[in-house]
C-alpha cells in the first residue's frame, strides 16, 4: 500500500471512488435519502479541489493505492459543517479530520489506521496538537468508539430515530 498526496490526475477516479464508497456505506446504513450520495461526493470533491488548487493552506489530503487502485482517503481541513454547526465558533481555528472513506474490498485491513496515523504526522509537523473527528455512520462510530474513546458530544437522533452524530477531540501522541 502507497499512501501520497492526490495530484490532478486522480480526480476523476476520487470521484468514481468516492461515488462507490458513499453509496456502499449507504446502503449498509439504511440511507435512503434520494440525493444523499450525489451531495456527499460534491462536497467530498470539493474539498479536494480546494486542497488541489492550494496545497499549502489549512487542509491536506491523502489517498491510500494498493498498485493503481485507489483504496482509501483522508483529509484534514479547519473545523466546519456539523462540527462547527453543533460546537460553534469555540472551533473555529481548530482543525478536523475528515473524508475517510476505505473500499469496501479493504476494509478491517489496516487501510484506515495506516492513513491516520500519516495524517497525524503531518499535523504533528504543522505543530497541531489536538483535532476533531465526527461521524454519523454507525459502523464508523464503532470504530472510532475503540481508536479515540467516547465521544466528546453525541448529538441524539440527528438523522433519524436511533441515528446519532457523534463529535471526538483528541490529542496528537
Amino acid at each position: 500500500m502507497l499512501i501520497r498526496k492526490p495530484v490532478e490526475i486522480d480526480i476523476s477516479r476520487l470521484q468514481d471512488f468516492l461515488e462507490l464508497v458513499i453509496s456502499d456505506t449507504s446502503k449498509k446504513e439504511g440511507i435512503e435519502e434520494d440525493d444523499f450520495v450525489l451531495e456527499e461526493v460534491k462536497s467530498k470533491m470539493e474539498v479536494l479541489k480546494n486542497y488541489l488548487q492550494e496545497p499549502d493552506k489549512d487542509s491536506r489530503f491523502l489517498t491510500a493505492l494498493d498498485g493503481k487502485k485507489i483504496i482509501g482517503t483522508i483529509s484534514s481541513t479547519l473545523c466546519g459543517g456539523k462540527i462547527l454547526e453543533l460546537l460553534g465558533n469555540k472551533v473555529e481555528r481548530e482543525f478536523q479530520i475528515g473524508i475517510i472513506y476505505i473500499h469496501p474490498d479493504y476494509q478491517r485491513k489496516g487501510v484506515a489506521t495506516n492513513l491516520f496515523n500519516e495524517m497525524n504526522k503531518i499535523l504533528k509537523n504543522r505543530e497541531i496538537i489536538k483535532f476533531y473527528l465526527d461521524s454519523g455512520y454507525i459502523e464508523a462510530q464503532k470504530y472510532w468508539k475503540k481508536k479515540l474513546g467516547s465521544p466528546l458530544f453525541v448529538e441524539k437522533n440527528c438523522w433519524g430515530e436511533g441515528v446519532d452524530h457523534m463529535i471526538w477531540k483528541s490529542s496528537l501522541n
